[in-house]
């Protein structure tokens, strides 16, 4: 499902899954992220980013969404970069 900036800002209580942000406007894009972390630390949630800078660097990624911490029931990954391959 496609949605625009306003969609996506009322859903950010209800996200679940995987969602993926892009687009040519970076303060939209960053103003987005703090919904979400903002959302993430009220239902403390655990957040961890990752940044992209080569093809083999998403295997920390798929690692990251295998694993919990001990103290953590539900996890956020972040993954940040520009790779095209």
């Amino acid at each position: 499902m496609k949605l625009d900036y306003l969609q996506a800002l009322k859903r950010v209580h209800t996200a679940r899954g995987a969602w993926v942000m892009h687009g040519q406007e970076p303060l939209l894009e960053q103003n987005l992220l703090d919904a979400f972390r903002s959302n993430w630390q009220q239902h403390e949630i655990e957040r961890q980013r990752y940044d992209i800078n080569s093809a083999s660097d998403w295997k920390n990624v798929f690692n990251a969404l295998n694993s919990l911490s001990l103290f953590s029931t539900q996890l956020a990954v972040e993954v940040h970069g520009n790779i095209k391959q």
